[in-house]
């Protein structure tokens, strides 16, 4: 489906997201409907179609202006 949810964190509640796959670079990019809190490098993401689990992976990289935490700590 086009329009999915998306949970990050184990205990987070999944919100709404809509998705698209780039088989080239082998990517997966999410597109969150509302803010998201907290989405760290290195998280997982599981996909939801209603209860169906359509499928997850770890977050690599974020395409908002958020400044990673180690870029940060390394100046």
């Amino acid at each position: 489906p086009e329009q999915v949810h998306v949970q990050i964190r184990a205990r987070g509640t999944p919100c709404p997201a809509r998705w698209q796959w780039q088989p080239q670079e082998d990517v997966l990019e999410l597109t969150v409907d509302t803010p998201a809190f907290a989405v760290a490098l290195g998280q997982a993401a599981v996909l939801y179609d209603g209860d169906v689990v359509l499928g997850g992976g770890i977050i690599s990289a974020r395409l908002d202006t958020a400044v990673p935490r180690d870029a940060l700590l390394s100046s």
